[in-house]
């Protein structure tokens, strides 16, 4: 789960959300089906939507299927956001923490592995020495104009197979993929 699903299940739109009311709660229902939880354990790997930094530790329920009751942990976590992305916090919580600022300046000492998204990557980068994997890499700026569309990152996926991790590229910015970027834009 990140941020931009969190603003639905807290009944809180964002800038980034549907307008309306009625494909708000649909997506709202949509998103409770998916069963969604805060982070995962894979291997040695801890995944979430942007990260733990330094000091901000999961908590049990992070690792759960979200349930009603953890809607006010939920807001708390959306509503933590980082210097480094415009809020009040020094750090950003796992729904906005940035992988730049946040993570390459206070890594978690408790969590060396971790593989996040919420921060735009040119590429995956997979090494024996780096322990923190971005995988954001299908990243479309937002704009005014929709003639001005940048496409950010080159839409590496990543795979996990028996215990390794492996780099899928793809090719996603094409003259296709603008047109329909274009013909049904939502926002």
């Amino acid at each position: 789960m990140g941020n931009h699903d969190a603003a639905y299940l807290i009944n809180r739109p964002k800038p980034y959300s549907f307008k309306d009311k009625k494909l708000f709660k649909e997506v709202k229902k949509l998103l409770i089906s998916l069963k969604l939880q805060v982070a995962f354990q894979l291997d040695c790997y801890l995944v979430s939507h942007a990260g733990y930094c330094e000091g901000i530790e999961p908590e049990a329920w992070h690792f759960d299927k979200i349930s009603r009751e953890d809607m006010l942990g939920v807001e708390e976590l959306e509503e933590n956001i980082g210097i480094s992305r415009g809020g009040s916090m020094f750090l950003g919580s796992p729904l906005r923490a940035d992988l730049t600022r946040d993570f390459r300046m206070y890594p978690n000492p408790n969590y060396l592995c971790q593989i996040v998204g919420n921060t735009p990557v040119n590429k995956i980068e997979l090494a024996d020495n780096l322990n923190l994997v971005g995988v954001d890499t299908f990243n479309i700026p937002p704009t005014k104009v929709v003639t001005n569309i940048a496409f950010s990152g080159n839409g590496d996926l990543l795979a996990y197979d028996d215990g390794m991790l492996e780099v899928i590229p793809t090719n996603w910015i094409s003259a296709d993929i603008l047109n329909q970027f274009i013909n049904y834009r939502i926002f």
